[in-house]
């Protein structure tokens, strides 16, 4: 933790620079602080970064703001939902599909009709928790109707995002898929669905034909995104992203999506080591699955970077999806040994520390007793 005496030094010399700068027309100033709990970490994770221009800064591109509002965030169940739900893909003793199954945890949900789509890669509920929809190599899919919503190649994984209110009144849900860009490589793409259910379209969010975007997840309040990337290293950001009204080469659509080029690193490994994001519903938390050398954990990541395992030795652990309030965590839980038969899902009982923005601790866990893969908690 750097000490009170250290951090004021620290703002004084970074307002001495800026001072002996100001007379240029660009100047650029990084602070790097290792904050964290034991000092021990070999890298900062919390970065400063000043900039001061006496240039006028150059027109934006991006398109304003009045074509689209946001109506509502990802935040968690409104009061008066109904009782919690898992979708997952239900699986046979062999490790087949069988379906995507819908039950309620507590035994007084109705079970949802399930989704029979055979190999789908990534399920997640609509905004407001009333269709699931499921993403296979060819597109989207809802559990309205057996044919695609919209096609997208190579389509991978996917996050039911926020609720637009457009100036015509209609309302809309931005879903985050990763799909095939036109380099080849995995692309983020915004799909764009009425409050029927009905597609209307999508765009290409990051054009990045040297990087792979593998996941993405809503945060909270709808105006970001955690982005995992591979290149030369695997990356987790926290990315900013606008909504506005179309441009000229997405006339089509809409909305146009302008997502930052940049964001706050929270993550970083050797390429390969890092899968599936998802994001909490009410606090700035994120879980990641992480290569460990020996198997997959789930870590948990606040938005300082600061890590807690919550993962098992032994034991792969995948596809993490926070409940509605944020209590629960189901992971996709393997033996991390061949042949140990099909997945199963787990349920981690989470605690948080009172008024708390840090990880919580595992209470307790369970597992489903149907094998099962890829959960998804209803909103």
């Amino acid at each position: 933790m750097l000490a009170p005496s250290r951090a004021l030094l620290l703002l004084l010399a970074v307002a001495a620079v800026l001072g002996a700068c100001s007379g240029s027309s660009s100047t650029h100033v990084v602070v790097a602080v290792n904050n964290s709990v034991d000092g021990q970490k070999p890298d900062p994770n919390l970065i400063v970064a000043v900039s001061v221009k006496d240039d006028p800064p150059p027109t934006s591109s991006t398109p304003a703001l009045s074509g689209a509002r946001l109506e509502a965030a990802v935040q968690g169940p409104a009061p008066g939902t109904p009782p919690e739900e898992l979708a997952y893909l239900s699986l046979a003793a062999d490790g087949s599909a069988r379906g995507i199954a819908v039950a309620g945890l507590d035994g007084s949900a109705e079970p949802t009709p399930p989704l029979t789509l055979a190999d789908p890669a990534d399920l997640t509920w609509s905004f407001a928790g009333t269709r699931l929809f499921a993403v296979g190599s060819d597109g989207l899919y809802s559990s309205a109707q057996a044919a695609p919503l919209i096609g997208l190649a190579g389509a991978a994984a996917l996050d039911g995002g926020p609720a637009l209110e457009l100036d015509s009144g209609t309302t809309l849900e931005v879903i985050a898929a990763i799909g095939r860009g036109e380099g080849g490589l995995e692309d983020l793409f915004a799909v764009y669905v009425d409050s029927t259910g009905r597609a209307l379209g999508l765009e290409n969010l990051t054009r990045t034909p040297r990087v792979r975007e593998l996941d993405a997840a809503w945060l909270p309040d709808g105006r970001r995104l955690a982005v995992l990337t591979r290149a030369e290293r695997d990356t987790l950001r926290v990315r900013a992203i606008d909504f506005g009204a179309p441009t000229d080469a997405a006339a089509a659509l809409p909305v146009h999506a302008e997502l930052a080029p940049d964001g706050l690193l929270l993550r970083e490994a050797e390429p390969g080591s890092l899968r599936d994001v998802g994001a909490a519903r009410t606090r700035d938390l994120l879980a990641v699955s992480e290569w460990t050398g020996s198997d997959w954990d789930v870590l948990c990541l606040d938005a300082h970077g600061n890590a807690v395992d919550l993962g098992r030795a032994g034991v792969d652990e995948i596809a993490p999806s926070w409940s509605g309030d944020d209590r629960r965590l189901a992971l996709e839980q393997r033996c991390a040994a061949q042949g140990c038969g099909a997945p199963s899902i787990r349920i981690l009982e989470l605690e948080y520390a009172e008024g708390a923005q840090r990880c919580p601790r595992v209470a307790s866990a369970r597992s489903l007793l149907a094998a099962g893969a890829l959960p998804a908690w209803r909103p």
